[in-house]
């Protein structure tokens, strides 16, 4: 995904307007398979085109378990959502049986788009990642891809999955180019083969740095960090934070460990240079101007 959206940065083709729009969570989203009862392929394709009968309301919707071995089936790649989303990427990869022909393929974008594919693509094994270079997909349960095809008999099953070829579990890219992995990879049963439903699901809650109050971090959820009274950095690890910890604060002659803000908020002095408050001494320091704690970790850093 990474390198797509690199390549139609360069290229000029996202527009100011694409990477504007606000931050969507996809996270929880999957791939279904799908193919329509009775839909089979024909050269002279509909006057809506192939994508228009790939869209399903729901999960209970999904059809892909024995399809027939005696006609060319069209299959659909649907991204599912909890929610209305908007996305601008996708990438994912396919795997079968020799005895499954691919005969046609195609994406399903909202307007225009790009793609790059691996060589042989749709070969078992290859993946594909795909953009949007105008119009974002919108909507919660949409077809992305569809192909035409045809089992020789033999009982085999056409996967969906991740795209190999590129480092990483990405799935799914939002127009500000944050990436989410997918949940579930759909997969389509033929003959008397059972095929894979897939559902998005609400995700597990992300965790980032927390900071103690001892000025050490940990890599936990909003709840357990709110739990140990600690300060959320949502998005940022603890190498990408610099915990605040305890110091030496002197309000007039009274000495306190307490964190720096603390201290300056009571109209203390902070005094990186002692380690605690024994023998108090403050006693023997003259009242000082406090301070800003930013001031502070300048000199003491």
């Amino acid at each position: 995904m990474r390198r797509v959206l690199l390549a139609l940065a360069v290229m000029g083709l996202v527009t100011g307007a694409a990477i504007a729009q606000p931050a969507t969570d996809l996270g929880g989203g999957v791939f279904i398979a799908h193919a329509p009862a009775g839909l089979v392929y024909s050269s002279d394709p509909p006057a809506e085109g192939w994508c228009h009968f790939g869209r399903i309301n729901g999960c209970d919707d999904q059809l892909n378990d024995y399809l027939p071995t005696s006609d060319y089936v069209v299959m659909y790649v649907v991204a599912g959502f909890l929610q209305e989303s908007q996305w601008c990427g996708i990438e994912f990869g396919v795997s079968y049986a020799p005895g499954l022909l691919m005969t046609e393929f195609g994406r399903c974008v909202p307007s225009d788009g790009l793609e790059i594919a691996q060589p042989g693509w749709p070969a078992s094994g290859t993946g594909i990642s795909i953009v949007t270079t105008d119009v974002p997909w919108t909507g919660n349960f949409l077809p992305v891809y569809w192909f035409s095809a045809y089992a020789y008999g033999s009982a085999t099953t056409f996967a969906l999955g991740d795209h190999l070829g590129t480092p990483g579990p990405t799935a799914f890219a939002n127009c500000a180019q944050q990436e989410f992995p997918a949940v579930c990879y759909g997969a389509f049963g033929f003959a008397n083969t059972m095929g894979v439903d897939c559902c998005p699901e609400i995700p597990p809650p992300p965790s980032w740095a927390c900071c103690l109050y001892d000025g050490s971090c940990i890599f936990v959820t909003e709840e357990d960090c709110a739990g140990q009274n600690g300060v959320w950095y949502p998005g940022m690890t603890c190498e990408q934070v610099e915990c605040p910890f305890p110091m030496v604060c002197c309000i007039v002659h009274e000495c306190l460990i307490i964190h720096p803000d603390e201290c300056l908020a009571q109209g203390g002095v902070v005094h990186p240079e002692f380690e605690d408050c024994t023998d108090n001494p403050c006693e023997e320091l003259t009242p000082a101007d406090p301070s800003s704690w930013g001031s502070i970790k300048a000199i003491y850093r």
